[in-house]
């Protein structure tokens, strides 16, 4: 099993319609090339899993836990077929052991983000 992926949601570049547009036509040129499931960090909107799902026919789509993302029924509702944590547990883990050295230390916590700890560890 081939789970192929894309960024265009995740990585922002671009939005809307034209979003959906571009997963779409990714998802098939991957399919065409062997893949049989498609990951889709960073969809959220079950409008948008629909027409991706619709786009895309058998080829399962993953989407991503991310913040505010709808239920598990919803989400399967409307077409995903997995969903994956991504890095959220990592960061969830490394934000609290980050605020609780911070209240042992006495000082005020800073927040992890995606961005932030890429950067960590791009060093």
């Amino acid at each position: 099993f081939i789970n192929t992926r894309t960024d265009v949601i995740l990585r922002g570049m671009t939005s809307g319609d034209a979003a959906v547009d571009e997963v779409v036509a990714r998802a098939k040129a991957y399919r065409d090339a062997g893949g049989d499931g498609m990951f889709v960090p960073g969809i959220a909107s079950t409008d948008d899993i629909g027409r991706v799902v619709a786009g895309i026919g058998d080829m399962p789509l993953n989407v991503m836990l991310v913040p505010n993302l709808p239920s598990r029924e919803a989400l399967f509702a409307a077409g995903a077929r997995r969903l994956s944590a991504g890095i959220a547990l990592s960061l969830e883990a490394y934000a609290t052991a980050g605020r609780m050295a911070a209240e042992f230390m006495g000082v005020e916590a800073k927040s992890v983000t995606y961005g932030g700890f890429n950067a960590m560890l791009d060093r």
